[in-house]
């Protein structure tokens, strides 16, 4: 088996890609912006204006990443929605069998998670007050609608998207490496590196179920969708 070949499932289907190179290059150089300095950027900005709160960092963050990231990337985002609208019945096959993935991923990862992180559910509790102490408007603005737009365009559109062509296998681990170290960055500025086995366990079911969505659908829509529902579901 190939290169080409490697990954979940065998798909030997075609994958069509049609963002152009200098619009990938300005895109991927928003993706260190995204994961590693706003992050950092936005601690300070909430220590000179304590107004802005966590919740409203998190829109502030997504909001500038999707003005940036449409300014640049309109024309592929609009090439995918004709592609959407060319391949419906796969694109629903690909929302609702991505669900049926990160379900089935999800269970697994809870089960690894009791397994081998003696203080799981304590890193469960903890993390479930933390976020009920935030505003849900603005959270579900930041997780729901901002960051489905900007993650799908980064990690699939801009990473999983133009290594699929050619090697399938490295496209994923590629994808999913960079969707985990999104998530498990914060943690390296917050001192919180206990937290990073199931962290990395939460991230993978909708990294692979994401990419799987968006190679299945043919296009990037079905995996915004889906990340949308499933950032609802745990909402």
């Amino acid at each position: 088996m190939g290169p080409g070949e490697m990954g979940p499932g065998r798909g030997k289907r075609e994958f069509r890609f049609s963002m152009d190179r200098p619009r990938l290059i300005l895109a991927l150089l928003w993706l260190p912006v995204y994961i590693f300095v706003l992050p950092i950027l936005l601690p300070l900005l909430q220590n000179a204006w304590p107004a802005v709160t966590d919740s409203y960092a998190e829109v502030l963050l997504e909001a500038l990443s999707a003005v940036y990231l449409l300014a640049v990337l309109f024309p592929f985002l609009r090439a995918e929605f004709d592609g959407l609208l060319e391949r419906k019945g796969r694109a629903a096959l690909a929302v609702l069998g991505g669900l049926l993935v990160y379900f089935a991923l999800g269970y697994l990862c809870l089960y690894l998670s009791a397994l081998l992180i003696p203080n799981a559910d304590d890193i469960f509790n903890t993390w479930d007050a933390n976020f009920a102490k935030l505003d849900r408007g603005p959270i579900i603005a930041a997780f729901v609608f901002l960051a489905p737009l900007t993650e799908g365009l980064l990690f699939r559109g801009c990473v999983f998207g133009p290594l699929r062509k050619k090697r399938r296998g490295l496209a994923y681990l590629l994808a999913v490496a960079v969707c985990v170290i999104s998530q498990v960055w914060p943690y390296v500025t917050g001192g919180l590196t206990a937290e990073f086995p199931l962290a990395i366990l939460q991230t993978l079911p909708a990294a692979i179920a994401l990419c799987w969505s968006y190679e299945t659908g043919q296009s990037l829509w079905p995996s915004i969708f889906l990340q949308m529902i499933i950032a609802a579901i745990n909402m």
